[in-house]
């Protein structure tokens, strides 16, 4: 009966991998993806039917950071392979001229950032849009792993 109880917990409630930089959704479908990118306000870059692979527009950090950060999803045999890259600006404004200019990072991969005692460091440069892709994966509300590629 215990075991039944915390399974959830177990599959649900995963700690993150430091250095984590690929979250893996299992039991979606690329369609159920695209709909969740759209309802949870980012707006689809390129998206390829054949391969089932999607990419967001830059979205602007909602806070810390001056910068902005890109999913990337694949869909294989039902399971969503979650990444992003971020891209920020040498000590300017963050506007869509300074993202096609020569940024101080560009395209740069987002990962889980953690402290020496190994608690969640999630305002760091990387680790904060990793925490926002996190967020989306989780709201699938569907088993969740944590990939070091």
């Amino acid at each position: 009966l215990l075991l039944i109880i915390f399974i959830p917990v177990i599959t649900f409630g995963q700690d993150i991998l430091p250095g984590a930089n690929t979250i893996v959704v299992k039991g979606v479908s690329f369609k159920e993806v695209c709909n969740k990118l759209l309802d949870s306000n980012y707006s689809i870059q390129k998206k390829d039917d054949d391969l089932q692979t999607v990419r967001t527009e830059p979205k602007v950090y909602p806070k810390h950071w001056n910068a902005a950060y890109v999913i990337n999803i694949r869909v294989k045999d039902s399971t969503a392979y979650i990444t992003g890259t971020f891209t920020a600006p040498y000590e300017q404004p963050l506007t869509s001229a300074a993202l096609k200019t020569d940024p101080l990072w560009n395209g740069e991969p987002v990962y889980n950032i953690t402290t020496r005692k190994g608690k969640p460091a999630p305002k760091s440069l990387s680790g904060y849009p990793f925490s926002l892709i996190n967020k989306f994966a989780l709201s699938f509300n569907k088993p969740v792993e944590y990939l070091k590629l």
